[in-house]
């Protein structure tokens, strides 16, 4: 371990992990979906709790896909990215609303456009010519990498941000007080999760480290993630919350007042068996299945030079495009392209970040050599 300083934060458990639920109910009904390794035994109660709060939040989530689709560029969904900065400074319900209505309904279009257009930067000027020309705008939607229900969701947000404003606060309150409801009956397991973690922490267990990729100018989120024991943590504070109904959500969340990890139930035995066992060979597997066709190592090759969009690449390579679109998301599947739409156009870029996961990957088995 190096010098960094791991801080248990109490009494910000139910607001991070009311902000964990929240995605985790979007995509999983199933508490053992969202903890899928079978070493981790889930609490029983725990997760009905869950598949009730999942059941009450499908009830209530009509028209708010916007919000909480996940955007692989962003590394989070749009509700994150607005409250990414002041999370830590919430303590209640009423701080998360109150935060809402100070938004500007206009400004807030303007970063949602931004959210969904994550390979520019563009100022709030930029945007509103968008919104003001019709042409324009329907090629900015035309151009967003996205379903088409999240398309027309995010269409009716531009028109009439207000409405979408309101359902969002009223799905908050409502989804809040049944949170609220369930977590006080689990007084118990939440004292054993921060027993668990307080422990992890003062033997060294706990193993996370911020990695500052190399970041395009157009990018101004930086990237972290947890890591195998082989990284060095950051020489910096690291603060720890516990995650009691989202135990895969070990992630970072960016407050400006700090570094937080968000962990969850059963974190140790999750890290242990995702990290240092079996299912290296499968990320083996996964990762390098992009490099076992000549043609995708060409792919890889002139992308390494510039971004190109699907029919450049076809004549390059001179493949037809069905041949092609089979190997692009088998490299999009395995991390090491990202792609965006701009009309009928699909470009390609190469994604370093993977290549870099996959070095360091590849240096597990050569550590304590003489090379």
């Amino acid at each position: 371990m190096s010098d960094s300083k791991y801080i248990l934060e109490k009494n910000k458990e139910a607001v991070f992990d009311f902000f964990a639920l929240l995605n985790s109910v979007q995509t999983a009904a199933s508490y053992d979906d969202i903890c899928p390794h079978k070493e981790v035994a889930p609490d029983d109660k725990i997760s009905d709790a869950y598949y009730r709060l999942y059941m009450i939040s499908s009830r209530l989530s009509s028209g708010l896909k916007m919000f909480f689709t996940y955007k692989e560029e962003r590394k989070m969904n749009f509700f994150e990215w607005m409250f990414r900065t002041n999370v830590d400074t919430y303590s209640s319900c009423e701080d998360i609303i109150s935060e809402i209505e100070q938004w500007a309904p206009t400004k807030l279009v303007y970063q949602a456009m931004r959210f969904n257009d994550p390979y520019n930067n563009f100022q709030d000027k930029f945007y509103e010519e968008i919104v003001n020309s019709r042409d324009l705008f329907m090629s900015y939607m035309n151009g967003l990498n996205t379903t088409t229900e999240v398309r027309w969701e995010i269409m009716s947000f531009i028109q009439h941000p207000e409405e979408s404003l309101d359902l969002l606060k009223e799905y908050i309150k409502k989804m809040y007080r049944e949170f609220s409801i369930e977590y006080a009956n689990f007084s118990q397991q939440r004292a054993a999760l921060n027993e668990k973690l307080a422990e992890s922490i003062a033997d060294d267990s706990i193993d996370a480290a911020v990695i500052d990729y190399e970041i395009d100018e157009k990018e101004i989120e930086s990237t972290v993630e947890i890591l195998s024991q082989s990284i060095t943590p950051p020489t910096k504070e690291v603060k720890i919350v516990g995650s009691l109904f989202a135990p895969n959500q070990m992630i970072k969340i960016d407050a400006s007042r700090g570094l937080y990890y968000l962990v969850g139930v059963g974190y140790m035995d999750y890290y242990n068996s995702f990290m240092n066992k079996g299912p290296d060979d499968v990320k083996l597997n996964e990762l390098f299945r992009a490099f076992t066709d000549g043609t995708r190592a060409q792919i890889i090759e002139i992308l390494r030079e510039k971004e190109c969009y699907n029919g450049e690449l076809s004549n390059m390579l001179d493949v037809p495009m069905s041949s092609l679109t089979h190997h692009m998301e088998i490299l999009n599947t395995c991390g090491f392209v990202v792609k965006r739409n701009v009309g009928k156009r699909t470009y390609y870029k190469l994604n370093k970040k993977q290549f870099i996961n996959a070095s360091r990957l590849l240096r597990r088995y050569v550590e304590g050599y003489d090379l």
